[in-house]
């Protein structure tokens, strides 16, 4: 991911060891590499009938595990006033073992699922979680939406970084 942003400050801000207090502009550069290894837990659906009409209860899995998360953070910050100060910025890299718990309900060729990822340590912490629904258009083939809500927080020398991002894929 990344954003650009120029913005009249109201107040003076302290970032990477540089004061600024007038127009600047940023940009940040996000990027995560994620992986995850899980069991899985498999509850296999039933046939019942309702008013003499037979119907499929559906599947349903819960996933247990572990994810790695890499996190590559670039953020830069220039004055728009003063362009012979040199630009300031913060660069981070962490990762992150985090637990990983899911669950998935299948019918037929809908599936709907929801994931959960969330752990603190002393100089960091992340969470992402994610919920979604896919649809199998023919074999090879699913069209899907899902919401994603992924936060992270590193200290980085004098810098604390919190960074929220979310939306749809």
């Amino acid at each position: 991911m990344k954003d650009s942003k120029s913005t009249k400050l109201t107040k003076a801000i302290k970032i990477a060891n540089q004061d600024f207090n007038s127009s600047i502009k940023s940009d940040t550069n996000y990027q995560v590499f994620n992986a995850t290894i899980y069991q899985d837990l498999f509850i296999e659906g039933e046939l019942f009938t309702l008013f003499g009409t037979k119907y499929y209860s559906g599947d349903l899995e819960f996933n247990i595990g572990l994810s790695l998360k890499l996190f590559d953070w670039h953020y830069t910050i220039q004055n728009l006033e003063d362009l012979t100060q040199a630009p300031s910025w913060i660069n981070t890299k962490a990762l992150i073992p985090l637990p990983y718990l899911g669950v998935k309900y299948f019918l037929y060729d809908l599936t709907i699922y929801a994931e959960a990822e969330d752990l603190a340590f002393f100089d960091a912490k992340a969470n992402t979680y994610q919920a979604g629904i896919d649809y199998r258009i023919t074999s090879g083939l699913d069209l899907g939406v899902a919401y994603i809500a992924e936060e992270f927080r590193v200290i980085e020398e004098f810098d604390t970084v919190n960074f929220k991002t979310s939306g749809y894929k």
